[in-house]
């Protein structure tokens, strides 16, 4: 009986520290240079918007966590507490692509306006209502 108890004890312990050195791994994870990265896909923004609405789990698949590069023209840009957000709308789509930006590109992204065309490159998280991306910079 006390043998029994010593091995679930110790099988917690073990499972326990396994669960603290992951999430230790995970918070102290390096953050992703987009700027410097290269992109792993190149697309247009249609495209990108065309592969969610074809497909979403496969284009989740594809390019969510993945650095993405688009180019599309600009459909709005708006920004809050400093953070920059363009959002690419296509004609014939109800859902759009909107590009949370780094806080250093907020002096590119007030400049920007509706219809100019643009190339992003972020990291894709899904889609919500949109397709996200986030930690954009414009790529000049």
């Amino acid at each position: 009986m006390k043998n029994k108890k010593i091995k679930i004890v110790l099988g917690l312990i073990i499972l326990i520290s396994i669960a603290v050195t992951v999430g230790w791994l995970q918070y102290n994870k390096p953050h992703v240079d987009v700027y410097n990265e290269k992109a792993d896909y190149i697309l247009s923004a249609d495209r990108l918007i065309s592969d969610y609405s074809t497909d979403e789990m496969a284009a989740d698949k594809k390019y969510v966590s993945k650095i993405v590069e688009i180019k599309g023209n600009v459909s709005s840009v708006s920004g809050s507490n400093g953070n920059g957000a363009v959002t690419f709308a296509i004609q014939g789509y109800e859902t759009g692509i909107t590009c949370n930006f780094q806080s250093n590109e907020n002096i590119k992204v007030v400049k920007l306006k509706t219809n100019q065309s643009v190339t992003v490159k972020g990291i894709c998280t899904g889609m919500l209502l949109d397709v996200m991306m986030k930690e954009c910079v414009v790529v000049e």
